[in-house]
């Protein structure tokens, strides 16, 4: 009893939020889902306890709190989504490896909250008449076309072949738009980052990186003037000149990237903590998604030099004083050797 008040204030806490907020906590508070009291019985009633609205979750403070808000908020539903699943995958994995591949794995807490959150998301779109569920479904295939992107090239070569062979067939891949690559049928949100919308690539600046793994860069175009808020996303710019601009990213499967997420969340939380001191770092840390135990997204950053970088930021007088400062500070500082 005591742990269950415990948990219901915890959660009214949380209440105070606001979706930017819990952004910052999410991977935790996915984490602490596996904790709530949904056993197998509510797994094997799911379907029937989200016809009724939810009597599964009547138990589970957090688990209908974050359904509740990833729901009616579409950028906290896009990371709530990724995370749990990719969290259900490993437990089932688990779990499939203690039975040896003999018999069949018991349901995860997390396939239980996954199947939930996609029936209230639908029910929502169709009553608020909203693109997030049908953007949902974009990304999943999205994401199932480049695992089969990789497959076919990792099938269709050698590891030792040359790589330039690899990018000349993604490319000629990509650009055959009876592969669904070139543009896309509607836009939908990137799930490394739903602020950023895509509707197709530009094979000639796509890339495979030399490694057994055949990690895939893809620049995507994007529309920079999307606005999301008619009743389609094809309509919603509609009789607006489109904006388009690139999105480079790198997809790799073979690696569990949930570590460097991990350390990206962390370093975003602190930047925001000093942020609220008043103390900005100008970090911009690189956007870093799993997308199931052992893939997912990352975004690329090209190299630059530091000069390129000042041009880009300050003027050129501002850039000179800086060099003079530094090369003055240099000498005065550098030990002197006297004979």
């Amino acid at each position: 009893m005591y742990t269950k008040r415990l948990r219901n204030f915890a959660v009214d806490r949380l209440r105070l939020a606001s979706a930017d907020e819990l952004l910052l906590y999410l991977l935790q508070l996915v984490q602490a889902l596996k904790y709530e009291p949904i056993g197998d019985a509510a797994a094997a009633a799911t379907a029937a306890a989200a016809a009724r609205g939810g009597d599964v979750l009547h138990e589970a403070p957090l688990a209908q709190f974050l359904i509740e808000k990833s729901v009616k908020n579409p950028k906290l539903g896009n990371y709530f989504y990724w995370y749990v699943k990719v969290e259900n995958e490993d437990q089932l994995n688990q779990e499939s490896s203690k039975v040896g591949g003999d018999g069949e794995p018991q349901s995860s807490i997390y396939n239980t909250l996954l199947n939930l959150y996609i029936e209230k998301l639908k029910a929502h779109s169709i009553k608020t008449k909203s693109p997030q569920y049908k953007h949902l479904k974009s990304q999943i295939a999205f994401i199932k076309k480049l695992t089969g992107i990789v497959e076919l090239l990792r099938s269709s070569f050698k590891k030792n072949e040359a790589t330039s062979k690899k990018v000349q067939f993604l490319r000629e891949y990509l650009a055959d738009s009876s592969n669904g690559m070139l543009k896309f049928a509607e836009p939908f949100p990137l799930p490394l980052d739903p602020s950023v919308i895509i509707c197709g690539c530009y094979p000639q600046e796509c890339s495979v990186f030399k490694s057994s793994m055949a990690p895939l860069k893809i620049t995507f175009k994007t529309i920079t003037n999307f606005n999301g808020g008619g009743n389609s996303a094809s309509s919603s710019i509609f009789g607006v000149k489109k904006n388009y601009g690139k999105y480079p990213l790198m997809f790799k499967i073979g690696d569990d990237l949930r570590q460097d997420q991990l350390v990206i969340q962390i370093i975003n939380l602190m930047d925001q903590l000093l942020k609220n001191e008043n103390l900005n770092l100008k970090l911009t840390p690189y956007k870093i998604l799993a997308t199931s135990p052992i893939a997912g997204l990352m975004q690329f950053i090209p190299n630059e030099t530091l000069d390129s970088v000042l041009s880009k930021n300050y003027t050129e007088s501002e850039t000179s004083a800086g060099r003079d400062t530094r090369s003055r500070g240099s000498a005065e500082t550098s030990p002197k050797t006297e004979f």
